[in-house]
């Protein structure tokens, strides 16, 4: 008996949805952080950081990794290397990101391919912890 929604799918579907799914829940979970970023700022509830702190820093972390993490649960299996390599393609996409950041002297840029990269890495850390 299949026990969740994800196994329901068919094999050969849940690949083609892969994609799909780590793009879309990236921009959802971009938009959400966006939201409880600008909550926590109005409300004042850790402090004095500044809205550059949770833009730069905190929101890339959050949104890769439940990207990554989506990506891990959707893969039928092989699911650590599928959380590797999707994680290759974000890391290599925000390296042109960070390349072009240099260019026009925008080192500001990089601490977010950094936080990008380490939310990534969290992802298919955490998962290594507690499956396969």
């Amino acid at each position: 008996m299949k026990s969740n929604i994800v196994e329901k799918i068919p094999n050969w579907f849940r690949w083609i949805l892969i994609p799909i799914v780590t793009i879309v829940i990236t921009l959802l979970t971009a938009i959400l952080t966006n939201i409880a970023t600008k909550i926590v700022l109005f409300l004042g509830l850790f402090g004095d950081f500044s809205e550059n702190f949770y833009v730069y820093l905190v929101s890339p972390v959050i949104v890769l990794f439940c990207s990554i993490y989506a990506t891990i649960i959707l893969a039928p299996n092989a699911k650590k290397m599928t959380g590797i390599i999707v994680a290759t393609m974000w890391g290599l996409f925000y390296g042109i990101v960070a390349y072009f950041a240099v260019l026009n002297n925008d080192w500001g840029g990089i601490i977010g391919v950094v936080a990008v990269v380490t939310g990534c890495w969290l992802a298919i850390y955490n998962f290594a912890n507690y499956a396969e």
